[in-house]
């Protein structure tokens, strides 16, 4: 089940993203096929905003991971979001010397 935390990547290769924020369910349609003039509703699902160390513009920042289910399958196509890990797993090693260094923030 996805959560706020995760680091997930996509099943075409994309990421990896730091899940941080879901929101949902909700039942929008398909971008796609509401500009085509289709607004009848999807199966519920949730769009998830993420962080990305390099984005399609080759940097840091946001992307978002839209039509997806808890379980990571995707409400509109085969797409799969597959979790690698947590928040916790990607935290920076500390050292013995953090301890003696100054707290910032």
């Amino acid at each position: 089940m996805l959560q706020v935390g995760d680091v997930v990547r996509t099943s075409y290769a994309g990421g990896p993203y730091l899940v941080l924020r879901i929101d949902g369910p909700c039942t929008c349609p398909q971008y796609l096929r509401w500009i085509n003039g289709d607004d009848s509703p999807s199966e519920p699902h949730y769009h998830l905003t993420c962080h990305s160390d390099r984005t399609n513009a080759g940097r840091p920042g946001l992307v978002w991971l839209n039509g997806y289910r808890l379980d990571g399958t995707n409400v509109w196509s085969g797409d799969r979001l597959e979790v690698l890990g947590s928040r916790g797993s990607i935290a920076r090693p500390r050292r013995q010397l953090d301890l003696f260094a100054e707290a910032h923030g």
